[in-house]
């Protein structure tokens, strides 16, 4: 399964902001 740059980058987005979110609890 090939990602794209841009598919990549979005995942990537919202995986740092669910752990983001985490570490702000």
């Amino acid at each position: 399964m090939a990602l794209s740059r841009r598919e990549f980058v979005q995942a990537s987005a919202g995986a740092g902001t669910a752990l983001g979110s985490l570490v702000g609890l």
